[in-house]
């Protein structure tokens, strides 16, 4: 399943959501001082699936992957951050620890304006979400 680029404009609040996807996505930027604002990205993921981290293991799922679009008007100050009580546990299925979010998760990007006028960051959020019964490799 495929869905189409996100688009953050600033000021904007928007829920992302598919009926297809266990995820629902919420995104906004905030301004946190002058030339520097948060882009969060708040997943919050049905029962009884779980939305796999950032962080994998060479035999784990793949992990949730974050890209950002350059852009001459911002720099991206490092990696998105995981905000959310993260789940770590051996899963047979994949014969390795895993880490996950079960209900709720905010991936939090840093980003300093250098240009004024600013207005829109491009980018594409790649995840898998599992239940017992399935999993299903989504983009936003």
């Amino acid at each position: 399943m495929s869905k189409s680029i996100i688009q953050l404009i600033r000021s904007y609040l928007g829920i992302l959501t598919d009926d297809s996807d266990p995820v629902q996505w919420k995104i906004e930027a905030i301004k946190t001082s002058f030339n520097t604002y948060s882009i969060c990205m708040f997943a919050f993921i049905e029962h009884p699936y779980k939305l796999y981290s950032q962080e994998s293991t060479p035999l784990g799922p793949l992990p949730t992957i974050i890209k950002f679009e350059k852009n001459p008007y911002i720099n991206l100050i490092g990696n998105p951050k995981e905000v959310g009580t993260k789940i770590e546990v051996y899963e047979e299925a994949f014969k390795a620890k895993t880490q996950f979010y079960s209900t709720a998760v905010a991936f939090v990007q840093e980003v300093a304006v250098i240009k004024l006028n600013w207005e829109t960051v491009k980018g594409e959020i790649c995840y898998i979400v599992c239940s017992e019964k399935n999993a299903l490799v989504q983009n936003l």
